[in-house]
């Protein structure tokens, strides 16, 4: 019994040693992937004033008579810390023909904060912060600071939120 007992143990011993250790995939092939957007956050902020001013649209959106227009970020690796993100508007009237527009925000850089949620990865384009992305959602920001027709300066800032498709 006792020589049972210790080729058990042994052959415990044995097999403890035989896990795998899976590697992490590249941050890149973590986020790949299309995003449907759900909000689309349009905010102006006067550098004179403590307030800002925000529109929040819900996609897809869609009219009384059945028309419907989406937004989705297709998110395609480039390298193992960097993405591309493409952003294409749908709209699908009733009758007629869908149309599409595209526009490409570029390459953006994948790094992963000093804090946060494990698989959220912050976006970079160059040195500028523009969102982050992971666990199946993406955030992506975009500011520029202009003036009006009275030369005051306001930010605008757009914000995208949404989820990966499945």
């Amino acid at each position: 019994m006792k020589n049972l007992s210790a080729l058990l143990f042994f052959a415990a011993a044995i097999l403890a040693g035989c896990s795998k250790n899976t590697p992490e995939p590249e941050p890149a092939e973590q986020v790949i992937g299309t995003y449907n957007v759900d909000k689309y956050v349009e905010s102006v902020k006067y550098a004179t004033s403590p307030t800002e001013t925000s529109q929040t649209t819900n996609y897809p959106l869609k009219d009384s008579k059945g028309n419907e227009l989406s937004i989705v970020l297709d998110v395609a690796k480039v390298s193992a810390n960097a993405v591309t993100v493409t952003l294409t508007q749908t709209y699908k009237p009733v009758t007629g023909q869908s149309q599409k527009q595209t526009d490409a925000f570029g390459t953006l850089d994948i790094k992963k904060p000093d804090a946060g949620a494990a698989g959220v990865f912050d976006l970079y384009d160059g040195a500028t912060k523009v969102g982050n992305i992971g666990n199946n959602t993406i955030l992506f920001e975009e500011q520029s600071t202009e003036k009006d027709s009275l030369g005051r300066t306001f930010v605008y800032i757009i914000k995208l939120s949404g989820k990966k498709a499945n």
